[in-house]
Formats: C-alpha cells, structure tokens, sequence
C-alpha cells in the first residue's frame, strides 16, 4: 500500500508541474490574427486554454497535454486520498 501512495504521489507531481509549465506556454500560442489580451479573453492570457478557435495547431497540441495532465492529476490525487483512507482503516 505505501508503495502505491508513493507512485501516485509521484505522477501527481509529474502531472502538477506539467500543468504549470505548459499553462504558461499556451499563453504565446494564440493564432496572428487574435489579440493576447481581449475582451474575448476577459483580459486574461491564461484563458486561451478555454478557446481553441483563438489557438494555433500547438497550442491545441499543448491543450490537449493540459487535459491529459489534468486528468493524471485528480487521478492521482483520488488514488492517494483511497489508499490514505484504505491504510486508516487497517490501522
């Protein structure tokens, strides 16, 4: 059981940092034509994530490593949390 909280604790880092690193790198992905900073956007960089049409072939590539990543995350986290919960109980 330790080893399994190890490992999940391990992707979960792994899937944290790639969250941060490519939420930053999607930033400079957005097609010519689309203004940075807009009212499409709110005025806020980071929300490109959230519209495809605005992003270049990366940054839809980078999109789709943002959702993987977010997925190995909230996985990791739930399979920590059960095994925590799983170990409590055995004693």
């Amino acid at each position: 059981m330790p080893l399994l909280f190890v490992g999940a604790f391990i992707i979960g880092l792994v899937a944290w940092a790639t969250l941060v690193i490519y939420s930053f790198k999607i930033r400079g992905q957005v097609k010519p034509g689309a203004s940075r900073v807009a009212h499409a956007l709110r005025y806020n960089r980071f929300n490109v994530i959230f519209r495809p049409e605005l992003l270049t072939d990366e940054g839809l590539r980078y999109r789709r490593i943002l959702g993987r990543a977010t997925v190995a995350l909230v996985t990791a986290v739930s399979v920590g949390l059960l095994v925590g919960l799983v170990m409590r109980q055995l004693g």
